[in-house]
């Protein structure tokens, strides 16, 4: 079952998930203080950051977090296969990712499982 398959590596989903949420974060960040800086300016812009940072924290961190937390089923099984389709597309730069966190980790003697 394509659940299990996920869980038989965690941190490869782990990585996957934070690489993907990082990518949209960021991309919506970057094009919000953009337009809000052309729109109004500097105040403008810092605005638009806190509002964007206030909203992402309630859509993109607490509910759904707090769902999946307290539905987990109900979530995993619909989303299995198209966070597989994700990991597969995302496979080459999230295991470099994780190779380079685990050379990090070994210079300072920590053991961790690479990609």
């Amino acid at each position: 079952e394509r659940r299990e398959r996920l869980l038989e590596r965690p941190e490869r989903a782990v990585a996957t998930a934070r690489f993907l949420e990082l990518l949209v974060r960021d991309g919506a960040a970057a094009l919000v203080a953009v337009l809000a800086y052309r729109a109004s300016g500097g105040l403008g812009a810092a605005a638009a950051i806190a509002a964007l940072t206030l909203a992402a924290l309630v859509v993109c961190e607490l509910a759904p977090k707090t769902w999946g937390a307290l539905e987990p089923d109900r979530i995993a099984y619909p989303l299995a296969l198209p966070f597989e389709w994700l990991q597969a597309a995302t496979r080459p730069v999230v295991g470099s990712l994780q190779r380079a966190s685990a050379a990090l980790l070994s210079l300072a003697g920590i053991g961790a499982r690479g990609g």
